[in-house]
Protein backbone atom coordinates (compact mmCIF):
# COMPACT_ATOMS: atom_id res chain seq x y z
CA UNK A 1 0.00 0.00 0.00
CA UNK A 2 1.54 3.09 -1.19
CA UNK A 3 1.67 5.45 1.78
CA UNK A 4 0.96 9.26 1.12
CA UNK A 5 1.30 10.98 4.46
CA UNK A 6 -2.40 12.80 5.95
CA UNK A 7 -2.82 15.44 8.45
CA UNK A 8 -4.51 13.32 10.89
CA UNK A 9 -5.64 15.98 13.12
CA UNK A 10 -8.15 17.72 10.66
CA UNK A 11 -9.00 15.10 8.37
CA UNK A 12 -12.38 12.67 8.19
CA UNK A 13 -11.27 9.80 5.86
CA UNK A 14 -13.54 9.56 2.12
CA UNK A 15 -13.87 6.10 2.53
CA UNK A 16 -12.95 2.85 3.93
CA UNK A 17 -9.39 2.78 2.12
CA UNK A 18 -8.24 6.56 3.11
CA UNK A 19 -9.60 5.75 6.76
CA UNK A 20 -7.18 2.57 6.50
CA UNK A 21 -4.29 4.73 5.09
CA UNK A 22 -4.73 6.70 7.96
CA UNK A 23 -5.08 3.84 10.70
CA UNK A 24 -1.46 2.79 9.00
CA UNK A 25 -0.40 6.43 9.18
CA UNK A 26 -1.33 6.66 13.07
CA UNK A 27 0.66 3.05 13.84
CA UNK A 28 3.45 4.37 12.06
CA UNK A 29 3.99 7.69 14.21
CA UNK A 30 3.40 6.34 17.16
CA UNK A 31 6.71 4.40 18.51
CA UNK A 32 5.59 0.63 20.14
CA UNK A 33 7.94 -1.65 21.73
CA UNK A 34 5.40 -4.05 21.65
CA UNK A 35 2.71 -5.93 19.58
CA UNK A 36 -0.05 -3.52 18.56
CA UNK A 37 -3.51 -4.32 18.25
CA UNK A 38 -6.19 -3.64 15.74
CA UNK A 39 -9.79 -4.49 16.77
CA UNK A 40 -12.70 -4.15 14.57
CA UNK A 41 -16.43 -4.55 16.14
CA UNK A 42 -19.38 -4.66 13.75
CA UNK A 43 -17.95 -6.61 11.25
CA UNK A 44 -20.98 -7.16 9.93
CA UNK A 45 -22.56 -3.59 9.72
CA UNK A 46 -19.38 -2.66 8.24
CA UNK A 47 -18.49 -5.27 5.66
CA UNK A 48 -21.68 -4.74 3.20
CA UNK A 49 -21.58 -4.97 -0.24
CA UNK A 50 -21.12 -1.58 -1.33
CA UNK A 51 -19.38 -0.04 1.72
CA UNK A 52 -15.57 -0.86 0.36
CA UNK A 53 -14.92 -2.56 3.59
CA UNK A 54 -13.82 -6.05 2.93
CA UNK A 55 -11.76 -4.78 -0.21
CA UNK A 56 -9.99 -1.55 2.38
CA UNK A 57 -9.22 -4.20 5.10
CA UNK A 58 -7.81 -7.41 2.35
CA UNK A 59 -5.16 -3.85 1.06
CA UNK A 60 -4.83 -2.95 4.16
CA UNK A 61 -3.93 -6.23 5.81
CA UNK A 62 -2.19 -8.01 2.92
CA UNK A 63 -0.37 -5.10 1.62
CA UNK A 64 0.50 -3.39 4.32
CA UNK A 65 0.47 -5.20 8.06
CA UNK A 66 1.53 -8.18 7.05
CA UNK A 67 4.67 -6.90 6.16
CA UNK A 68 4.82 -5.91 9.68
CA UNK A 69 5.53 -8.29 12.92
CA UNK A 70 4.36 -6.04 15.67
CA UNK A 71 0.23 -5.95 14.14
CA UNK A 72 -2.41 -8.00 15.46
CA UNK A 73 -5.80 -8.34 14.15
CA UNK A 74 -9.18 -9.26 15.96
CA UNK A 75 -12.35 -8.77 14.98
CA UNK A 76 -15.83 -9.29 17.04
CA UNK A 77 -18.50 -11.51 15.42
CA UNK A 78 -22.00 -10.24 16.39
CA UNK A 79 -24.46 -11.98 13.93
CA UNK A 80 -23.90 -15.35 13.89
CA UNK A 81 -26.84 -15.68 11.11
CA UNK A 82 -25.67 -14.08 7.88
CA UNK A 83 -22.08 -13.27 9.06
CA UNK A 84 -19.95 -13.33 5.60
CA UNK A 85 -16.89 -13.90 8.42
Amino acid sequence: MAHVKIDLSTRIPRDWYDAFRMLGDVLDERPSSGKRVVFLDECPWMGTPRSGFLGALDLFWNGWATTRKDIVFGKCRLDPVGDVW
